[in-house]
């Protein structure tokens, strides 16, 4: 409804609704109004002056005002019809009548000297979010259609949905026990128009997925490789001599013979490593009543697989030391029995014969917890833990890095970007990038109390390619990663994709973590891991990549030690 209300015209010279108005003798200009008509888009009609305004129709009111949005069906959009009877006459100067406007607004125009009303001013005070009467189709729904109507408080009202269909686009149907091969499934994903699509053939699951029970007892500190077909765990807390082969396409365990059986003197072992040739797996050091020096070779051909001894390694005994397999050596470096171990050696299973390495850099000292990656052509050494202020001046912390190149048997040492990759212990090492272009990739651990924590979030990946390059990892966020920062997590790489699980932050209950994210270095992004049927929360458990998935198993948390694990398909 209009409404008028009148006011002396000195009064309202506020009211800028047009020019001013002459009280002379003359007549009123109106041309002196030039605000434009909303209806014609252009200005009104200049009648030449005088009194006799009956041939100027300048005081029409403008019902053009339309709030076109983003209506699907314009159906009755526009502004209702709730302004006074269209006249152009009025019989007070300086008179003012307002009117409803657009969305629920207000706006004025003015009776000049002669009578005349002059053209409605802009549209003030729209407070609605549609103009009353208008219309819209939407949807809604599973693919659903709904008439919107907008309210006299100019709000949409929406109606009823109809038309639906039978599932929302994209969510997608897992059907269980219908496949051969265990643990596979069929799926089925719900199209755009909100109907099924057919059922897909036998695939493996995407997320976390169950796994057989195993046969061992539960441990950490052991070793796990993957074969090619097989995940195969040996060892680990507190000094266990026996092993067990995981098969992913069949979900069965088998048990590993055992070493004893052909190695009397080879005893269960803890913080021991082992590396996958290609056709054995070769188990060395770690501890066992103490520190050890003797080593084994697992070869899992015939079925259940042989034993046999390694000749005696030319460095000592030692625990907490890395191994990389070269594609012809495992090289040995570092480790603890007491001592800290700068040192190192190479074991060659086509000879079966071991030699001494060149002596590591002056200033790279001993160390333990260290990560040794094969990035190709080079070994990369990373971090560990010393004695005070060998590594780093007052912690026992290393934040140094140094290269060895097998072929030359010489070291490089390295600076790694200390703000990404300060010093620390227990933190992940693994060989990422491509097989032509392959990378050393470190993250996470241990070390001085920095930003109100001991533990780390942040990494970097090195490029070995002369001149040897770095790259930051940009540290995840809490809301995708919470407790990002962490210590001895499990890691791998699905070949453009770094996966990180797990660790721990403290002890007790919330110290252990069971969530993980991933990160592409291509964007400098990471994503969060899906937490559905995630295994139970864990540090200084093992993980192998087989090409399609990983297979997480063992480690510790706050109700001891674990012997579950599950599978994770990207």
């Amino acid at each position: 409804m209009n409404l008028r209300s009148f006011a002396s015209y000195a009064a309202l010279t506020f009211v800028a609704l047009g020019t001013g108005c002459s009280s002379s003798d003359t007549p009123a200009n109106t041309e002196a109004d030039t605000s434009v008509d909303e209806d014609t888009g252009a200005p009104p009609e200049d009648t030449g002056g005088g009194e006799d305004s009956s041939t100027a129709d300048t005081g029409k009111p403008d019902t053009s005002v339309t709030d076109t949005g983003t209506v699907t069906d314009t159906g009755t959009a526009g502004e209702t019809a709730t302004d006074a009877p269209v006249t152009t006459t009025c019989t007070e100067a300086g008179a003012v009548e307002t009117g409803d406007c657009g969305k629920c607004g207000k706006r004025a125009r003015l009776c000049d000297s002669t009578g005349v009303w002059l053209s409605w001013g802009a549209c003030t005070g729209e407070s609605g979010a549609c103009s009353a009467g208008e219309s819209r189709m939407t949807t809604c729904g599973k693919c659903g259609k709904r008439t919107e109507t907008c309210s006299a408080t100019c709000a949409w009202d929406p109606g009823a949905c109809s038309g639906e269909g039978v599932c929302n686009a994209g969510d997608m149907e897992v059907q269980y026990g219908a496949c051969s091969t265990a643990k596979f499934v069929k799926t089925r994903t719900c199209g755009t128009t909100c109907a099924w699509g057919d059922w897909s053939g036998c695939v493996a699951p995407k997320g976390w997925n169950d796994i057989a029970a195993s046969p061992l007892s539960a441990r950490y500190g052991h070793a796990a490789v993957w074969s090619g077909t097989e995940m195969i765990v040996w060892g680990g807390y507190s000094g266990y001599a026996d092993g067990a082969a995981y098969n992913v396409s069949t979900d069965t365990w088998r048990s590993l013979p055992a070493v004893t059986s052909t190695i009397s003197t080879f005893s269960g072992r803890y913080n021991h490593t082992a590396v996958w040739t290609g056709s054995k797996m070769l188990i060395w050091g770690g501890y066992a009543s103490g520190y050890r020096n003797d080593g084994a070779a697992y070869d899992p051909a015939g079925g259940t697989g042989t034993w046999s001894a390694l000749p005696t390694a030319p460095i000592s005994t030692r625990q907490n030391h890395t191994a990389v397999w070269t594609g012809t050596e495992m090289i040995i470096w570092g480790g603890y029995n007491g001592t800290y171990h700068a040192d190192g050696a190479a074991y060659k299973p086509s000879s079966n014969t071991w030699r001494t390495i060149a002596a590591a850099p002056s200033g790279f000292y001993g160390r333990y917890s260290h990560q040794a990656v094969w990035a190709g052509s080079k070994m990369i050494v990373f971090g560990g833990y010393s004695s005070y202020s060998t590594c780093t001046s007052g912690a026992y912390y290393c934040g140094d890095a140094a290269a060895y190149d097998p072929a030359t048997d010489s070291w490089t040492p390295l600076t790694p970007p200390s703000a990404d990759l300060d010093a620390r212990y227990y933190h992940i090492g693994l060989t990422t990038g491509s097989t032509t272009t392959p990378t050393a990739t470190f993250w996470g651990g241990y070390g001085a109390y920095v930003t109100s924590s001991y533990y780390r979030n942040t990494g970097a990946m090195f490029d070995p390619t002369p001149p040897g390059t770095w790259k930051s990892i940009v540290a995840p966020s809490d809301t995708v990663m919470p407790n990002s920062r962490r210590q001895q997590p499990v890691a791998w790489w699905t070949g453009d994709t770094l996966f990180i699980w797990g660790g721990n932050m403290g002890t007790g209950s919330t110290g252990y973590l069971a969530n993980g994210a991933s990160y592409d270095p291509s964007t400098g992004t990471w994503k969060a891991m899906s937490d559905t049927n995630a295994p139970l929360a864990r540090s200084q458990a093992s993980a192998v990549w087989t090409g399609a998935e990983a297979i997480v198993w063992g480690g510790t948390n706050y109700s001891g030690s674990r012997n579950d694990g599950k599978i994770y398909r990207p």
